[in-house]
């Protein structure tokens, strides 16, 4: 990171301090900002940020202990072809840009059923020792590809439906 460069395009003054904030914990952060409780788990869930998908965190007297997505996972070679690139695979058999439209998902699913959600979850696994969302896919090509091909011939919004479902459904288990 050229810090110098970065300032200079942007037009801040020379003497800017720059800090560097772990993408999930920037969520998780935002979202106690607004709240009075002494106890809580934040999950935040997005597409990519920090080489994770999502990071669960529990608030406990006055400290945020990370469980998972914290910036030891930076320097993982990143394995994570999970459920966030699926999102991102429906969204692209919708016909919008992965990593850039998925919100517009999240809007479509109230107006659809979720009748690939079954197929689409059986690719998935809830792991209760970790409490991680894990698959076999050996590859960011091959869940595309499957998942392509799951979408296929389905309109928007039971594309839409679906992945939410199952989105939910695995959030609300971790």
């Amino acid at each position: 990171f050229r810090a110098d460069r970065f300032l200079k395009d942007n037009a801040f003054r020379p003497d800017t301090q720059i800090y560097f904030a772990n993408h999930h914990a920037a969520h998780a952060l935002a979202a106690l900002f607004y709240t009075d409780w002494t106890q809580a788990l934040v999950y935040t869930s997005d597409g990519i940020g920090d080489n994770v998908s999502y990071s669960m965190r529990g608030l406990k007297d006055g400290a945020l202990e990370c469980f998972y997505g914290d910036d030891r996972w930076l320097t993982q070679t990143l394995k994570e072809t999970g459920l966030a690139s699926a999102y991102g695979y429906a969204t692209v058999a919708c016909g919008f840009r992965m990593l850039r439209h998925e919100g517009k998902l999240t809007g479509l699913a109230a107006y659809g059923e979720p009748k690939l959600a079954g197929e689409m979850a059986a690719q998935f696994r809830f792991n209760e020792k970790t409490g991680l969302i894990e698959t076999d896919f050996r590859n960011w090509s091959a869940m595309r590809e499957k998942f392509l091909a799951i979408c296929r011939g389905h309109d928007r919004e039971t594309i839409a439906a679906s992945i939410q479902k199952v989105a939910e459904d695995f959030t609300t288990q971790s």
